[in-house]
């Protein structure tokens, strides 16, 4: 009797498993989570967040948005900035390689104090270098973008 009525009952379903199609926020994408740092980096640097909220975007923050916005844009299909910054690093790639240059960004960022401004920059140039290099420099960003497909933002 159970059995049957078990049968009849209709079929439970799962939350949806992606960020698109209205869930709880609406459709968000990937170029949609690169605006959302976006404009969470301009509001910290144009002093339009609060600043007992500011205050806690330290330039190591500031960095890691600048490394996750880098990432969703190249993830959305957006290569504006990376293009940028392979354009600019593509001489020194020619004879050191991107792989050397990974190094020399992941130097600059660690030994030397930055302002959130310059630490953004180096957030994103880190991630274009890093998916240039290839090899393990490159799993942040393919973590990224492997997660950011399995939740359907790509």
């Amino acid at each position: 009797m159970l059995t049957a009525a078990l049968a009849q009952a209709p079929a439970l379903q799962a939350p949806p498993s992606t960020l698109g199609g209205g869930f709880s926020l609406g459709t968000i994408t990937a170029a949609g989570i690169a605006a959302i740092f976006t404009a969470v980096i301009v509001f910290v640097l144009k002093k339009g967040a609060e600043e007992k909220y500011a205050a806690k975007f330290t330039p190591t923050v500031m960095l890691a948005l600048g490394f996750l916005a880098s990432s969703f844009y190249e993830s959305a299909g957006w290569s504006g900035p990376s293009s940028l910054i392979r354009a600019i690093s593509a001489q020194p790639a020619a004879s050191w390689g991107y792989g050397a240059l990974a190094v020399i960004v992941s130097a600059f960022a660690l030994l030397r104090k930055h302002s959130k401004g310059r630490s953004v920059v180096v957030g994103f140039t880190a991630a274009t270098l890093y998916a240039a290099a290839g090899g393990w420099w490159a799993w942040p960003g393919w973590l990224l973008r492997m997660i950011a497909a399995q939740v359907g933002l790509v």
